[in-house]
């Protein structure tokens, strides 16, 4: 299984969750916001040894200069708080523009 799998194996059953609540539910709002790599401090908080030893130091490295920075996830939270009932989007995927996945 290669590194992307797991994490978008997770995004399907969110998004096809979501979905299911959304056609269920017309009393709730249901938006899913799926960011790409995101800045964070998540790797380096890791203090089980074999969590942090299956995190691969170089794909981190790669990525860093890639990574979203947290207020554009914020923002996109908040525009979608934003928006009337009547013009929700039922998702948002944010990318990093240079990111090539």
């Amino acid at each position: 299984m290669g590194r992307a799998a797991p994490s978008n194996a997770v995004k399907f059953a969110v998004l096809t969750i979501s979905e299911g609540l959304r056609q269920d539910h017309d009393d709730i709002d249901i938006v899913v916001i799926s960011p790409g790599v995101t800045r964070s401090e998540f790797a380096s908080t890791i203090t089980d040894p074999g969590a942090k030893a299956a995190i691969p130091r170089l794909a981190m490295a790669a990525f860093s200069p890639l990574a979203i920075e947290p207020q554009a996830i914020a923002r996109a939270v908040a525009f979608s708080i934003r928006q009337p009932a009547v013009a929700r989007s039922a998702r948002s995927s944010l990318r990093p523009a240079a990111c090539p996945h």
